[in-house]
């Protein structure tokens, strides 16, 4: 007799075991809907909860709202036996109801401020009471709020698109603004910084928020804190070995300067023979006086071509680009408002430091101001055809996320493959002119640092931002 209790306790544990096996099995895979790691942080299980709840038609807001005379829990110092009794009077609707927030709940059970899979299945009955209950009080007040999480309607869309596209135009035409001081030390350093903070902007927008649109993983309004720290760090790797980088770069050409400008190469030039060097002279100003004269003509035919050329392809390069670009904010902005102004906010820390530049080019190959302002209307045009493409695109079917993918690898390549080493030759120009090396890579990195950190508040945050 004794044997067979022992066979019927163990296949109770035995089936028991493989029960919650299975139900944990469940959990686990619900959690990854709303999470990229193995737990449920905060944002997730809120998110969980706005579906759950947007499903049956209601959502409460607000941290709590106590009927006759409920005790409202405190979220700190929570206990096994208070979040019990919690749950024991939320189900006693017939003489008491509470709607909870789902942010007192999460506070309540959350252990290292994660829910794990066996956590979550032990909420989740509560969850359901409390949807119940949320549900019960609404009817009573004749309130129902519904928490929608629909795109943006076609007025927002259209609206901030064309704005952004307009105010990226009017940027595009800055330089002309700048053109009296682009000879100036001062300019060279400003667009040094503008160019970095570029960079920036465009490598954090294409880790933290298009990569991510285009793998459905803000499709939750938030990432969650792991995927940004990971990708923060790819960022940090970038930044760090820039600045190693730089630093042995500079130690470098000092060695160099120091060599050149040793006592040797003195005491040489002065033991040099001096009738070498006039029939050197001699040789040297014939020679010149023939080439001058017929590179001059030369030069001067060749100058009108390569000019001609050159202006040509940074007008149909610099309209290609801005049809991308409004490509990409139409779609981001169809997608999501946030999303949108961030695409947008890289694109004009962009623009300002590649326009900048292209306007300079313009002017030095000797287009008049009226004509390089006219080139970039011309140009402008392609970025509202751009945004009207990518909001059609983005409300008509679901190439937007194709489109976050192709304008990802695109603001990777324009900002490493472009834009950083422009940026490490500016400044070994702004060093071989005597500016400190100390001070350029300061500025640099400096510029690095916060087109990093605008997207990065933006990507960490998105969930408290309302728009």
């Amino acid at each position: 007799m004794n044997n067979l209790r022992i066979l019927v306790l163990l296949s109770l544990v035995v089936f028991v075991t493989s029960h919650q096996a299975t139900t944990l099995k469940f959990t686990q895979l619900l959690i990854r809907k709303y999470s990229s790691s193995s737990t449920l942080g905060k944002k997730g299980f809120q998110h969980l909860y706005n579906d759950l709840i947007q499903d049956v038609g209601a959502e409460q807001q607000g941290e709590h709202v106590p009927m006759a005379g409920l005790p409202v829990p405190e979220p700190e110092g929570h206990s096994d036996h208070h979040s019990m009794e919690l749950f024991h009077n939320s189900a006693n609707y017939s003489t008491n109801v509470t709607c909870l927030n789902p942010g007192i709940i999460f506070d309540h059970f959350q252990v290292n401020s994660t829910f794990d899979a066996s956590i979550l299945t032990s909420v989740l009955p509560l969850v359901v009471v409390n949807i119940r209950n949320c549900r019960l009080l609404e009817s009573e007040s004749g309130e129902i709020m519904i928490h929608t999480k629909s795109r943006p309607s076609t007025g927002e869309v259209w609206g901030y698109g064309i704005g952004f596209a307009v105010l990226i135009s009017l940027i595009s035409n800055l330089g002309a603004l700048l053109a009296p001081i682009m000879d100036t030390k001062c300019f060279k350093h400003l667009l040094m910084f503008l160019v970095s903070m570029a960079v920036g902007t465009l490598v954090a927008t294409a880790l933290l928020v298009l990569i991510p649109e285009a793998l459905n993983l803000l499709v939750y309004d938030g990432l969650s804190e792991e995927y940004i720290s990971k990708m923060s760090t790819v960022c940090a790797a970038l930044l760090f070995f820039f600045l190693s980088e730089r630093t042995i770069k500079s130690l470098v050409e000092s060695s160099r300067n120091n060599k050149k400008t040793s006592k040797e190469i003195i005491i040489k030039a002065e033991d040099t023979n001096d009738d070498l060097l006039k029939e050197l002279n001699d040789v040297e100003v014939n020679g010149d006086s023939d080439v001058v004269d017929s590179h001059h003509g030369h030069a001067h035919y060749d100058k009108t071509s390569v000019v001609s050329t050159v202006a040509y392809i940074i007008v149909v390069g610099d309209g290609l680009h801005k049809f991308v670009d409004g490509l990409s904010v139409g779609a981001a902005f169809s997608e999501n408002l946030l999303t949108g102004m961030t695409v947008a906010v890289a694109m004009i820390c962009e623009e300002i430091a590649h326009e900048i530049g292209d306007i300079a080019i313009l002017l030095h190959s000797g287009m008049s101001m009226k004509r390089a302002l006219f080139c970039n209307c011309i140009a402008a045009v392609f970025c509202f055809l751009g945004v009207a493409v990518g909001i059609v695109l983005g409300e008509t079917t679901s190439a937007n996320h194709w489109i976050f993918a192709i304008a990802g690898g695109i603001f990777l390549y324009v900002s490493l493959v472009d834009m950083l080493p422009e940026m490490g030759m500016a400044a070994e120009t702004a060093v071989r002119n005597n500016s400190s090396p100390v001070f350029v890579t300061c500025l640099q990195l400096t510029g690095l640092v916060v087109g990093f950190c605008v997207i990065y508040l933006v990507a960490a945050y998105v969930g408290e931002i309302q728009l």
